[in-house]
């Protein structure tokens, strides 16, 4: 059985009970160092928000344009799955990525969304996170309104 003494606690431990990283051991086991951590965490609270808050100003630009690649690649990339290949509108054959949907198949969509996430711009993590899950298709907007006022789900929002 490999031991080893803890520097921080003085209490001699299994060498599981410690981190290993880039083939060394650390020399506070993970219990000392998880209780640094944290009181450390709590102590700068004030800190690493001040320092978010400023980070976040300094390079607003750059961060949003990051965020908003990787929404447009998540909504891509479920919109080619539920299309199984090329995103397209299941009714007409849109194609244009910017006018294309998501639509629950047996309707009940805005219920399921407050449900899940609360807000559109979710739903897409919701569902990749989920592993895709059955009940989608792929509508342009058009089709999706045109579904909507067929099946007269409009109404029956209103009123829940």
């Amino acid at each position: 059985m490999n031991t080893k003494f803890c520097s921080h606690c003085n209490i001699e431990k299994d060498i599981s009970e410690f981190y290993i990283w880039d083939s060394k051991i650390f020399s506070w086991c993970k219990k000392c160092f998880s209780e640094y951590n944290r009181q450390r965490y709590a102590d700068h609270k004030e800190q690493r928000k001040e320092y978010r808050k400023s980070y976040y100003e300094q390079n607003r630009d750059s961060l949003n344009q990051k965020a908003s690649k990787k929404r447009a690649g998540r909504k891509a990339e479920i919109m080619t799955h539920y299309s199984g290949g090329t995103p397209k509108c299941a009714r007409c054959g849109e194609d244009d990525l910017i006018v294309l949907c998501l639509d629950h198949i047996n309707g009940g969509g805005r219920k399921h969304r407050q449900e899940v996430c609360n807000k559109g711009v979710y739903f897409y993590n919701w569902v990749y996170n989920n592993g895709f899950p059955d009940g989608f298709q792929v509508l342009c907007c058009n089709c999706n309104q045109r579904k909507k006022a067929e099946n007269r789900e409009y109404f029956k929002c209103q009123t829940t």
